[in-house]
């Protein structure tokens, strides 16, 4: 089993220490794998270690419909996982926590959505998964889940109607 460290800066991360993250982040995966799966997580000073699959990675979702000319049915593919990925995170939580709170990538962008040489997609950048509950939940901001989906039917429609 390949595995792939990242290390980033504890200050800004540090709800991925709490009690059950890891726990959350693994059944997370587990109800959906297009979710990176995250072995370990350690913490030593400010520096926070997370080990986590290796994924062999084409490109973001980001990079393919700036670089690239995309495909109109790939378009179409990924668009209805990048929703259907979106939503597995409130299924899943309803599920775990009973509508108690959400556990929801709160960076989900097109940079944190990848593609696999197999043509697969995966939410990478975990550590941005938090929680949110009816205390919080003013803190809702679909803002960036919002940007990437116009981004993305914007190249569905280049894709379908731009040069050939």
């Amino acid at each position: 089993m390949k595995l792939y460290t990242k290390f980033s800066c504890w200050n800004d991360h540090t709800h991925v220490g709490n009690i059950g993250w890891l726990e959350d982040v693994q059944a997370l995966h587990e109800y959906d794998n297009r979710i990176i799966r995250v072995d370990s997580v350690k913490k030593a000073n400010t520096i926070l270690t997370i080990n986590m699959e290796k994924l062999d990675i084409e490109c973001t979702l980001f990079e393919y419909v700036s670089l690239k000319k995309p495909d109109y049915n790939f378009m179409n593919y990924i668009i209805a996982e990048y929703i259907d990925i979106f939503s597995s995170f409130f299924k899943f939580s309803r599920q775990r926590y009973n509508c108690n709170k959400v556990f929801y990538h709160h960076d989900y962008t097109i940079d944190n959505v990848v593609i696999t040489k197999d043509k697969k997609i995966k939410v990478i950048d975990l550590e941005d998964m938090r929680y949110m509950s009816e205390d919080n939940c003013y803190r809702y901001w679909f803002g960036k889940y919002h940007d990437g989906l116009s981004l993305l039917s914007g190249a569905v429609f280049y894709a379908k109607n731009g040069p050939k």
